[in-house]
């Protein structure tokens, strides 16, 4: 059996690499692991829909989900006020109220794999992290699906096993009560500053957000001493805060000074909300990572997860843009006022233990705050 990567974080807050499964399976498993890949709980949905489009295709659904008993498992890590509108708009369309399993993108990975090797059918459908969807699809956990509900999405969106629907943007973020804006980081080298010890907040499992910065420096020119140089610099003397949520809340109550690689919307919504933060002019590149949504093999209400996605890859779109997300939806999508870097994802897979590793490294230099 092969051996399987995935992502964990330890209750220090540091990303690790778990390699499991580098010993002999027992049957159990083995036996539980093929049962999934021989079926995936959604052929005889696939086959009903075959053909049909738009009303009709939509009412299908609608009638299998009644069929379904009206019941959908949703395993999310979008921000609780995101997943509790999301959850509250779909059952306003099709009077089914999700039951959401909701949590940080690695306990959701994590969980996934669990109850796969257990052989428990908690979740029908996922909505998280390109990176923890890439590893999730890795593993045989998702289920390919071609729907027309991605022609209207921006181009790249359409990966193996899952589809994106929102884009999350890293930038630098500052307290706007404790940073001038003569003062504030106007470059991602900008954070290196030895001025910002004690006031410059990173989050410990951004792995994917240090291995593209890294290839971003490395592709401009700047050699590999650099690049590490910069990276201690900001993490000696730096502030290591577990999630990107209470990075924002941290920020705005003036904890630190500076957020290093918040999700803008996050940022975007504490403004909204009269938090004195903010985040433009942005640093670029703002650096930039698909989040989607996939099927999860065995599903127990796969008619039900098919229209959840599809509503929430149009219609839903409209929804993410309210709480200032970066929608896939090429009608919706805006236009970057600065420049931008994507999460090679498949690099990430590929290399993801080297990454952490790494970035382990880094983090080990600087200091863990509690919750």
């Amino acid at each position: 059996m092969r051996k399987r990567m995935i992502v964990s974080v330890l209750a220090g807050g540091m990303a690790i690499i778990l390699a499991s499964c580098s010993s002999a399976p027992t049957s159990g498993d083995d036996e539980g692991r093929a049962e999934q890949e021989d079926a995936s709980g959604f052929e005889e949905v696939f086959d009903e829909l075959e053909g049909l489009t738009g009303q009709e295709r939509t009412d299908k659904l609608i009638t299998m989900a009644e069929e379904e008993g009206g019941e959908l498992n949703l395993y999310t890590s979008m921000t609780t006020d995101v997943a509790d509108e999301v959850a509250g708009a779909f059952d306003d369309a099709y009077e089914i109220e999700p039951s959401t399993y909701r949590a940080d993108s690695e306990t959701v990975l994590l969980r996934l794999v669990e109850e796969a090797d257990a052989g428990f059918k908690g979740s029908d459908i996922v909505e998280t992290n390109g990176t923890e969807l890439a590893n999730l699809s890795q593993e045989g956990l998702l289920v390919d699906y071609d729907t027309p509900a991605t022609d209207g999405l921006v181009e790249g969106s359409v990966y193996e096993g899952w589809v994106a629907d929102r884009f999350n943007k890293f930038v630098i973020s500052w307290n706007t009560n404790a940073v001038p804006e003569t003062e504030r980081p106007k470059s991602w080298e900008d954070l290196a500053d030895p001025k910002w010890d004690g006031q410059l907040a990173l989050e410990p499992s951004d792995v994917d957000w240090y291995m593209t910065l890294w290839n971003y420096w490395a592709d401009q020119g700047k050699s590999e001493d650099e690049i590490n140089g910069l990276f201690e610099a900001m993490a000696d003397g730096g502030l290591f805060t577990k999630g990107h949520t209470v990075m924002g809340e941290l920020l705005s109550a003036g904890e630190f000074q500076i957020a290093a690689s918040n999700y803008s919307y996050i940022v975007q919504n504490a403004i909204d909300n009269g938090a004195p933060v903010a985040w433009e002019p942005a640093a670029e590149p703002i650096l930039s990572r698909p989040n989607g949504i996939g099927l999860v093999r065995g599903a127990q209400h796969p008619a039900t997860a098919i229209l959840f996605m599809e509503w929430m890859l149009t219609d839903g779109q409209e929804l993410l843009v309210e709480f200032n997300l970066d929608a896939a939806r090429e009608d919706l999508a805006t236009a970057p006022d600065a420049e931008e870097a994507l999460v090679d994802l498949d690099m990430f897979i590929e290399e993801q233990e080297e990454w952490t590793d790494r970035y382990e490294q880094v983090t080990s230099l600087g200091k863990l705050i509690e919750e």
